[in-house]
């Protein structure tokens, strides 16, 4: 199925030519996101936190001061640059989220933030990477546009909006579950489409 949408300005070269300006256009018109991003950490106190899509390192200076250990993963360099300048005391890594470049097992709790819900990414391979790389009794938790678990006139207009700005809402219910894992859901806002999903990683 064929949507319009502006997702092919969301590229590498494209976040970094809007690196310098995104903190600021975030805070003007995702105010949601910025909740979710909080909610993902205000009950973490230690251990190791890898950033999938880690942006300009928002999340993981609300994690740092919670005094975890932070890594991060990013395609931009222009956005690394920034989560750098925000959190030196994390390592940040130029990856993509198909293939992140650390061991199985390797961190405690493993994150991403509007990163996975875009246009055209397969979220069920991401998951499944997101999921080697975390500690087993670690967690993998995914604040991001969501299938809204009633449908109704607004969410269906908010959902074409979401699409066309080069989101998707994955129904992240159904491949958790698809994995293996039955997870735990908060919805956040927009009509139900923005959730927290979280699952404990399982031998």
């Amino acid at each position: 199925m064929r949507y319009l949408s502006l997702a092919g300005i969301w590229t590498p070269r494209g976040y970094d030519s809007i690196a310098r300006y995104y903190d600021l256009f975030f805070k003007c018109f995702f105010h949601i996101p910025e909740k979710a991003r909080r909610r993902v950490v205000e009950d973490l106190n230690s251990g190791s936190i890898l950033d999938v899509a880690c942006g300009t390192g928002v999340l993981l200076a609300m994690a740092h001061k919670r005094g975890l250990r932070c890594y991060g993963v990013d395609t931009s360099q222009g956005m690394l640059n920034r989560a750098k300048n925000r959190v030196p005391g994390a390592k940040f890594t130029k990856a993509n989220f198909y293939d992140i470049p650390y061991p199985d097992g390797y961190f405690d709790y493993v994150v991403s933030t509007n990163a996975i819900g875009a246009v055209g990414v397969d979220a069920k391979k991401v998951l499944s990477e997101m999921l080697r790389v975390c500690k087993d009794g670690g967690e993998i938790r995914i604040a991001d546009y969501s299938k809204a678990p009633t449908v109704t006139w607004k969410s269906r207009i908010l959902t074409k909006f979401v699409i066309f700005i080069g989101d998707f809402p994955q129904d992240y219910l159904r491949i958790f579950r698809e994995l293996g894992y039955e997870p735990k859901v908060e919805v956040l806002g927009e009509h139900g489409l923005y959730q927290l999903t979280r699952i404990k990683k399982v031998h």
